[in-house]
């Protein structure tokens, strides 16, 4: 096994250790999850380091912070800089809109002042119907964020 595949297997074997705390593999099998998952690493990312920008449609990656803490910014068009729209501190899943809609990133992420530690992955493209599962579980996610953004404003 080379060093990559090493790396893989070990974020694969974290992400199926957590799959109880993220709501979107509810459900699921690690069967499941390794059939629906691909490409997934664990990345370090320093202070204040950027994660992903608005407007990004590099890729589909969805991510997990493990620990640390995150920005979430987005463009002010009037004033033409970022503003601050809220701060992840607890372990929670983000960026999964790109991978679900294909719509580019709708907002900035950057770690905060103590740096994140994060899971990211991608979704494999199957039929699989334990992807429907995953799909449903997202709805649900989702719809509880709209409701906690409607509360809050």
């Amino acid at each position: 096994m080379n060093p990559a595949q090493k790396k893989t297997s070990t974020a694969m074997d974290k992400l199926l250790l957590l799959k109880s705390k993220i709501s979107f593999f509810s459900g699921l099998t690690n069967q499941n999850i390794v059939e629906l998952i691909d490409n997934v690493r664990i990345v370090q990312f320093k202070p204040n380091e950027l994660i992903f920008e608005e407007g990004d449609a590099s890729n589909k990656d969805i991510y997990y912070l493990l620990s640390g803490s995150l920005d979430i910014l987005k463009k002010d068009l009037q004033n033409y800089k970022e503003r601050k729209i809220t701060i992840i501190e607890e372990p929670t899943l983000f960026g999964e809109m790109r991978a679900i809609t294909g719509k580019d990133r709708t907002t900035t992420i950057k770690t905060s002042n103590d740096g994140a530690l994060v899971l990211i992955f991608t979704l494999k493209v199957t039929q699989d119907s334990g992807k429907a599962l995953f799909y449903k579980n997202i709805i649900d996610e989702l719809s509880k964020k709209i409701v906690h953004m409607n509360e809050m404003s």
